[in-house]
C-alpha cells in the first residue's frame, strides 16, 4: 500500500503541518465515494473548504478503514528563522519516517506536487527516496487526481486548524479521536535534532 502526503498552512501563518496516511488506493476511493454520496459534493476535496461537520463525517468514514496516519507540525515561534521549504522538507521526512515502522513495508510515497516548483520538489523527492531505501519510490502527483492525497490534506488541515484556532480546537480533537484512541493517528511536533 502507498503512503499519501500533503501539508497545510505555512510558517507565515504561524504553523505548518504535514500528514502522511498509509491506506490502499481502493480504500481511499471508497472513503471519498461514501462521503460524496452522503454530502452530494463533487470536485477536489480540500480541508480548507469543508466545515467541521463535513470533516467529522469524512474522519468517521476513514476510521472504518485499515489506515495508519502520522502528522508532524511546526510552530514558527519555536523554530526561529527556518524557511517554509526547509520546514516542509523536515516535516515530510518526519511524518513518513514516523509512519514507516507502522506499515511493515510500504509501497510508494505519493506527495502532492502543488506546493513548490518542480526543482525544489525534485530535491525533496530524493530525500524521501533515500529514506525509503528499497521499500518503494517517491512519486509527485497532482492532488486533484489522488483520493489519498486529498485525505492527507484533510488530516494536515485538521491539525493546522487545531493549532491555530482555539474556538475549533476541542471539536477537531473530538473529530480525530476515533483514530487517535485506536493508535492509528500519531501527531508529533517537529523534532529539530533530526538531520
Amino acid at each position: 500500500m502507498p503512503i499519501y502526503c500533503d501539508e497545510s498552512g505555512g510558517l507565515g501563518t504561524g504553523y505548518m503541518s504535514f500528514a502522511a496516511i498509509y491506506i490502499s488506493a481502493d480504500d481511499a476511493a471508497q472513503v471519498q465515494a461514501r462521503y460524496r454520496g452522503i454530502t452530494g459534493l463533487s470536485g477536489e476535496l480540500k480541508g480548507s473548504r469543508i466545515d467541521l461537520t463535513e470533516r467529522g463525517l469524512i474522519i468517521e468514514i476513514l476510521s472504518q478503514k485499515s489506515v495508519n496516519i502520522a502528522v508532524s507540525y511546526a510552530a514558527k515561534a519555536e523554530i526561529g528563522d527556518m524557511d517554509d521549504k526547509k520546514a516542509y522538507s523536515m516535516l515530510l521526512e518526519q511524518a513518513v519516517g514516523d509512519l514507516l515502522p507502522l506499515t511493515g513495508g510500504c509501497g510508494d510515497v505519493i506527495i502532492d506536487d502543488g506546493r513548490y516548483d518542480p526543482m525544489i520538489l525534485s530535491g525533496i523527492k530524493g530525500e524521501i527516496a533515500d529514506l525509503l531505501g528499497n521499500w518503494g519510490k517517491a512519486i509527485l502527483e497532482d492532488s486533484k487526481n489522488s483520493d489519498g492525497i486529498q485525505l492527507a490534506d484533510i488530516l494536515a488541515n485538521s491539525v493546522y486548524n487545531m493549532l491555530r484556532d482555539e474556538k475549533r480546537r476541542s471539536r477537531i480533537k473530538t473529530i480525530l479521536q476515533p483514530l487517535i484512541e485506536t493508535s492509528r493517528c500519531h501527531i508529533n511536533k517537529l523534532r529539530l535534532n533530526q538531520s
